[in-house]
């Protein structure tokens, strides 16, 4: 049996650029709409939660896009001021500071 040594210069496969979480695009008006899937990949929370989080007022609240439908969009501003919002709270400040 041949074993491999260990590459350093390796990386996993399970870590890629994919995996981490991509900020918004700074040049993003700030009413721009974002539908769920940017949402996901800027906050790196799933769906479920995001819906879930929501529901609870602990995540901004999407927009309908057609009135009576069922399409939803977030407002790309309020989601990356939550994203702010986090990283303030992490480090023991507000936000906007």
């Amino acid at each position: 049996m041949i074993k491999e040594k260990f590459d350093p210069s390796i990386k996993p496969t399970w870590l890629t650029r994919d995996t981490v979480a991509k900020p918004l695009n700074p040049t993003i008006n700030k009413s721009t709409f974002l539908r769920i899937g940017k949402v996901v990949e800027a906050s790196s929370i799933s769906r479920a939660y995001i819906y879930q989080l929501s529901k609870a007022g602990k995540f901004p609240k999407p927009v309908s896009l057609v009135p009576g439908g069922t399409s939803v969009a977030w407002v790309a501003s309020e989601v990356q001021d939550w994203i702010d919002a986090r990283i303030a709270e992490r480090d023991g400040g507000a936000a906007n500071e």
